[in-house]
Parts: structure tokens; C-alpha cells; sequence
């Protein structure tokens, strides 16, 4: 088992917000899309935490 937390969320979150500003889209819709995005991926976490120890025999971290 690991330990720690990982960051890779955070390129990912970057490029999709630097996409969004490279159409043309302001600071308060970027940031809108960014929390919104948080949101919805901690209420997936939160949906999917009965099944984790089920889904961690087909998904491995490594």
C-alpha cells in the first residue's frame, strides 16, 4: 500500500484551464469550470468509495 498524496490532478486541472482561456473565455468562467470540475470528481470519489476495495483487484496504482 502507498502512502502520501498525489498532485497529478494539478497539470491536468492547468491545461484544461489554459484551454479554456485560449478560446476566450474570461477569468470568472474559467474558474467556474475549474470548481466545477472539483465538484463533480469529489461527488464521483464519494459515489465510488464502497466499491474502491473491489475496484483496486482490476485497477492497480502501479
Amino acid at each position: 500500500m502507498f502512502t502520501g498524496h498525489k498532485f497529478h490532478f494539478v497539470g491536468v486541472i492547468t491545461t484544461i484551464g489554459l484551454s479554456v482561456k485560449e478560446a476566450g473565455s474570461g477569468s470568472t468562467e474559467i474558474l467556474a469550470l475549474i470548481f466545477g470540475l472539483c465538484m463533480a470528481g469529489s461527488f464521483l470519489q464519494i459515489g465510488l468509495s464502497p466499491f474502491i476495495p473491489k475496484l483496486q483487484k482490476f485497477i492497480t496504482p502501479w
